[in-house]
């Protein structure tokens, strides 16, 4: 008997022992480090920002991919003295008086162990303010304020849309809303001729060239702001305003893009088909010579 009951205790022993052995290795219910899906990137809406003393904007970041078991991103300030950013939104925290020359602050979106970045350029006032000059002097070109509205009149302000026209043309086209009547044909001419010009007395449509010496690094800073962008002259610090009106194009003459896009006619021809624009979105400006002629844009024009 007493043979037996050892022989009892050893065995439940034995089943104890093999039980914690299992335990130690079993995960525990509903824990899986494989199921953990990372950020593999993320990626801010405007990768450079142009405000002035006082002034917000708001950022967008979109984390990848869209299933990622942790989508939270922290923003940081390389400078919180000139500009703080809280869950996307950027203050400029300097006064604008105390604005006298470019100031440059790095904002920066981190998520998992991937970040990407937005360089903020907070720029002086001009003095004088050209906000209600018909005119202004960016790297030696002499910019009207306004977009072409009506033909032979410009735009109320600014940032007002205008109309837009196809390439050598003078009708006029709304900015907003559907059209009627429209023609997606091509007008022939290897310049626009100046019987088709709609720009204001003393005014003309800029050449490419002239369009290209706002993407001149070296004199000119350009940044997006506010569904447009900036171009501001480093030595005189006089701001063109270009807002993004969009662009009408196919057989219907469809708006698209507005507020996110811009593109503005130059007066040369590119091939039979087409013609040279400057272009331009929140991530930077193109000189391109493929834009269709038949296609809606905007005319900033160039004293005469």
């Amino acid at each position: 008997m007493k043979k037996l009951s050892i022989f009892l205790l050893a065995a439940t022993l034995a089943v104890f022992s093999t039980c914690n052995d299992d335990d130690a290795t079993t995960p525990v219910t509903g824990i899986d480090d494989d199921a953990t899906t990372p950020v593999t990137g993320i990626e801010l809406d405007v990768p450079e920002l142009g405000l002035q003393g006082g002034e917000e904007y708001t950022l967008t970041a979109t984390v990848q991919p869209e299933d990622a078991s942790n989508k939270a991103v922290r923003w940081t300030s390389s400078d919180e003295t000139k500009a703080t950013v809280v869950d996307g939104k950027v203050t400029v925290t300097m006064p604008v008086e105390d604005v006298t020359t470019f100031e440059y602050v790095t904002i920066t979106a981190t998520a998992g162990n991937k970040a990407d970045t937005c360089n903020l350029v907070i720029y002086p006032i001009p003095t004088p303010d050209n906000a209600n000059e018909t005119e202004v002097v960016i790297n030696g070109v002499t910019w009207a304020t306004c977009n072409v509205d009506a033909p032979g009149t410009f735009a109320a302000t600014p940032d007002a849309p205008g109309k837009l026209y196809q390439w050598n043309r003078k009708k006029a086209w709304a900015a907003t809303g559907t059209v009627s009547d429209w023609s997606d044909t091509n007008a022939t001419g290897s310049t626009w001729e100046s019987s088709n010009d709609p720009s204001p007395e003393g005014w003309r449509i800029p050449t490419e060239d002239e369009l290209q010496t706002l993407r001149d690094g070296t004199k000119v800073v350009n940044s997006w702001a506010f569904n447009g962008r900036i171009f501001i002259d480093k030595s005189t610090y006089q701001i063109l305003v270009l807002p993004a009106v969009g662009h009408r194009t196919g057989t219907m003459g469809t708006l698209y893009q507005t507020n996110m896009v811009g593109v503005y006619w130059s007066n040369r021809a590119s091939g039979t088909e087409y013609a040279y624009t400057l272009g331009y979105g929140t991530a930077g400006t193109s000189l391109d010579g493929r834009s269709s002629r038949s296609g809606g844009h905007s005319i900033r024009c160039v004293k005469k």
